[in-house]
């Protein structure tokens, strides 16, 4: 991706008020611009094992 790229369509679940929900890049991105940034392995076993 490219400064200025669009993030593809994708569905995401969220935790609601009191149980998870569907949301899709649209709803939660609208209109507003967003900083996308990776963190490989972040939460991976081997890595958090290290920790």
């Amino acid at each position: 991706m490219c400064i200025g790229d669009r993030i593809p369509e994708g569905v995401f679940t969220q935790m609601g008020r009191s149980e998870p929900e569907t949301v899709t890049i649209d709803d939660l991105f609208s209109g507003d611009k967003a900083l996308l940034f990776p963190v490989p392995g972040a939460f991976m076993p081997t890595y958090s094992a290290q920790i």
